[in-house]
């Protein structure tokens, strides 16, 4: 798995390759599209768009974080409950 930040919008968007398809951290992508609530978000989204994985913090430390792949970025955006 590698991760990487890509600046989107000014803003940090962090990105993960997991066999071969690409997964958006959801805080980063809730923050792109102006979404105060990540964990509302994730809610909403189907169990096959999002996923939990292991990614490294600023500090180097080892976090648990929920990741969506392009139909939950999709998705996110639509503000339907």
């Amino acid at each position: 798995m590698n991760q990487l930040t890509k600046v989107f919008e000014k803003q940090d968007l962090t990105i993960i390759e997991v066999d071969g398809d690409f997964q958006f951290l959801l805080k980063d992508v809730c923050e792109i599209l102006g979404l105060s609530n990540p964990r509302m978000v994730k809610e909403r989204l189907e169990d096959d768009v999002s996923s939990t994985y292991p990614i490294q913090d600023r500090l180097g430390r080892t976090q648990q974080a929920t990741f969506v792949n392009e139909d939950g970025f999709v998705r996110c955006h639509s503000r339907q409950p």
